[in-house]
């Protein structure tokens, strides 16, 4: 006995609408990365990456072909690679430049000068060039003056 197929076109959109138990689309199921790997970079450590998450970094310090992130528990994390290529890979609602070789969380800010930004126990340079960025990028309270 032989076997017999349908060969008829089919609108799937219709076949599935009358079918119970018909799958879903792929655009209703979340994709893992677009929350669970938000805020996070993976740092070349040996022959491994380590991950990082965005929020634990207080600072980052440039200095030519490489970069030092500054934990907020005290650790110090080297890449070989330039700043300016680093700071792509940051989350720019958090980070800001204050310097050719410094990038700061805000986050993190304990307190800020004309001339430097203090982030636990370290005193980050703040240069012209830089300072009307952060001071827009900062909810400064303005008081009246009399």
């Amino acid at each position: 006995m032989g076997y017999h197929f349908l060969s008829i076109p089919v609108d799937m959109n219709e076949s599935y609408a009358k079918t119970d138990g018909a799958p879903k689309a792929a655009s209703s199921v979340p994709a893992l990365a677009t929350y669970s790997l938000e805020g996070v970079l993976f740092i070349p450590n040996m022959k491994r990456y380590d991950r990082l998450r965005q929020q634990d970094i207080g600072y980052v310090k440039g200095d030519k072909s490489h970069v030092t992130l500054h934990m907020i528990n005290g650790k110090k994390v080297s890449v070989s690679t330039h700043l300016g290529n680093f700071m792509r890979y940051l989350d720019s609602n958090w980070f800001v430049r204050t310097s050719r070789s410094h990038i700061v969380n805000l986050g993190h800010i304990d307190a800020v000068t004309s001339r430097s930004v203090v982030i636990a126990d370290s005193v980050i340079p703040l240069t012209i060039a830089y300072r009307t960025t952060l001071w827009e990028r900062l909810p400064i309270v303005r008081l009246k003056s009399n």
